[in-house]
C-alpha cells in the first residue's frame, strides 16, 4: 500500500522543490514580481516537474510489478520460473 503512494509522494516533493526554485528566481529578479507572472511561473515550474517525476515513478512502479508478476507466473511446463 505504501509503495503504491510512492509515485505521488515523489511527484509532490518534486513540485515543492520546483516551487522553491521558482520563488528563488523571483527573489533574484528573474521573474517579474507581478502576481499573474508569479502564478504562471509556479504552475508551469512546479506543475510540470511534479507531473514529470510522478509519471517516471509510476512507470517504474508498473514495470517492477509486471516483472514480478512474470517471475511468479508458471511457464509452459507448469513450473515456476526461477
Amino acid at each position: 500500500m505504501v509503495r503504491e503512494r510512492a509515485p505521488v509522494f515523489l511527484g509532490i516533493m518534486a513540485a515543492v522543490v520546483a516551487a522553491l526554485l521558482v520563488l528563488i528566481g523571483v527573489v533574484r529578479g528573474n521573474v517579474p514580481a507581478d502576481a499573474r507572472a508569479l502564478v504562471v511561473a509556479l504552475l508551469v515550474g512546479s506543475g510540470s516537474w511534479g507531473v514529470l517525476i510522478w509519471a517516471f515513478a509510476r512507470a517504474t512502479y508498473d514495470l517492477e510489478n509486471d516483472l514480478c508478476d512474470e517471475e511468479d507466473a508458471p511457464d509452459e511446463q507448469g513450473t515456476l520460473a526461477t
